[in-house]
């Protein structure tokens, strides 16, 4: 990731306030939280947690049949 090798830790606390800064949502979908940033061997190390709720899906059907009596009225009456 570092473009000098010789001397990356400049570029990595760069990124790693660039991250810091700015990652705070999945676009479109949830919040980050918890994000941590460890820098080890010359890279970046990121972890997050994305809440999440999930739902169950009932996919049967409600009603099996409708029996309908009636129909629309005539010339007002």
């Amino acid at each position: 990731m570092p473009e000098d090798e010789d001397n990356p830790s400049t570029e990595l606390l760069a990124m790693n306030d660039l991250i810091m800064d700015n990652f705070d949502v999945l676009d479109g979908f949830a919040l980050i939280k918890d994000l941590n940033i460890q820098t080890k061997d010359n890279l970046l190390y990121i972890d997050f947690d994305v809440p999440v709720r999930a739902d169950y899906v009932d996919k049967n059907a409600k009603q099996g049949s409708l029996k309908y009596q009636g129909g629309l009225k005539e010339d007002g009456q």
